[in-house]
């Protein structure tokens, strides 16, 4: 199957959308339903083929089964024929989920010990302290406020940057500008250089990181970065290029995915009033409620690309070698042969597990204190607000971000 003889894909079906486009991203949750009942498909994207894969067990497949698809494209010319509709975000940055093999095994064995369930219980006083400070700050005018700026946005700031990282505040005024930037790159296709604002925060990114490291290297302290330079394998240490990357991508993809996050949980409970009046009565109902809300609406619709490493096919729809492929952990969430009545809000779902984050080696590192995060959130939330709703009942979402991630651009709540 060869990338210029297109002869192939006769009979197949091809879905005429733009994947980076804002069609999807406001109506991610009508149109995703339905292709989460149909087989791999096929969009073109400047007349390159592309392979989408929405069911369940499709998604798992690619997820999973790392001798056929990798985060890494092959490298020779031909299997590069094919070129994606995602411009690459953290540019030089190498990300765990860009890694394969020994190195990504590595990576992930000398992170565990920081992101392992003790540590990050032993974070969750200080969390709890950030996060009542915030909620206590929040601007409530004529009853109303709106959560994205005023709370959700401000979650990670909070839990991560003061109080995991320990920065100060020139510090953080660095990574929230990156964090800014990264929709940026949502307009540009591959190939095409990103806005100059883009630029201009990564380079002073990098600076901040590297002052950083330089810093904690000489005098470690009880954040998570000093822990990073002290853990160690036997004799491996991570070297000053890979805790770059980490913090990197922890604290610049942290934020706007555990932003996107909040306001899709607190957007979907009060969607549900008969849920949400449940789970404030029986706080103890809040993990399986975010978890729940997340199925039913996560920060995005597709993750890091896989690419094909062999000629191979999925649910009988061939995939050349080289060929990207999207999978879509929120098209899953809606498959109703995994989710029985998948649009309805259940907290007793059975076997709920959710694609969220992730899945196969590539499991998200920082889920754990990213679910940490959400749940004391919505917990101080509605215990602060007992008559928490929408502002507007007919609210209609827009969303913003970068490619293939859906955040709230408001959500206006009343509490009076």
């Amino acid at each position: 199957m060869e990338q210029g003889d297109l002869a192939w894909l006769a009979g197949q079906r091809i879905v005429d959308i733009d994947l980076g486009g804002d069609r999807l991203r406001q109506h991610f949750a009508r149109i995703l339903p339905e292709w989460a009942t149909w087989p791999p498909f096929y969009v073109l994207h400047n007349g390159h083929p592309q392979l989408v894969c929405c069911r369940y067990t499709d998604v798992v497949e690619v997820l999973e089964d790392s001798a056929r698809f990798s985060t890494v494209r092959p490298a020779d010319p031909a299997a590069g024929g094919f070129v994606q509709f995602k411009p690459d975000k953290f540019a030089a940055v190498e990300t765990l989920p860009k890694m394969e093999g020994e190195r990504h095994g590595r990576i992930r064995r000398l992170i565990a010990p920081a992101f392992s369930a003790p540590a990050v219980q032993r974070l969750e006083d200080g969390i709890d302290r950030a996060l009542d400070n915030l909620i206590e700050a929040i601007p409530v005018v004529d009853g109303r406020f709106d959560l994205m700026p005023a709370f959700a946005r401000e979650l990670m700031v909070v839990a991560l940057l003061d109080t995991v990282l320990r920065l100060d505040g020139d510090q953080k005024a660095v990574f929230i500008r990156m964090n800014r930037a990264l929709p940026l790159t949502a307009k540009a296709r591959p190939g095409e250089p990103f806005p100059e604002e883009y630029h201009a925060a990564f380079a002073a990114t990098t600076e901040t990181i590297d002052q950083l490291i330089a810093a904690r290297r000489a005098r470690p302290g009880a954040d998570l970065l000093s822990q990073l330079i002290l853990t160690r394998d036997g004799s491996d240490l991570l070297s000053d290029k890979e805790l770059f990357d980490l913090i990197f991508t922890f604290s610049a993809a942290a934020l706007e995915s555990t932003a996107a996050s909040m306001g899709a949980i607190v957007l979907t409970l009060c969607r549900h009033p008969a849920v949400l009046a449940e789970v404030r009565a029986r706080p103890a109902l809040i993990p399986s409620a975010v978890e729940e809300a997340l199925r039913l609406h996560g920060p995005g619709y597709f993750i890091v690309t896989r690419y094909a490493l062999v000629d191979t096919e999925i649910g009988g729809v061939p995939v050349p070698r080289g060929m990207p492929v999207y999978v879509s952990p929120q098209a899953a969430s809606y498959d109703p042969e995994r989710y029985p009545d998948p649009l309805v809000f259940d907290l007793d779902r059975p076997n709920r597990r959710i694609l969220t984050f992730g899945g196969g080696i590539h499991f998200c590192a920082g889920s754990r204190l990213a679910r940490l995060v959400l749940h004391r959130a919505l917990d101080k939330l509605l215990a602060r607000f007992p008559r928490l709703r929408l502002a507007e009942e007919d609210f209609a979402p827009r969303y913003f971000g970068a490619a293939s991630e859906a955040q709230l651009v408001s959500l206006p709540l009343a509490v009076d």
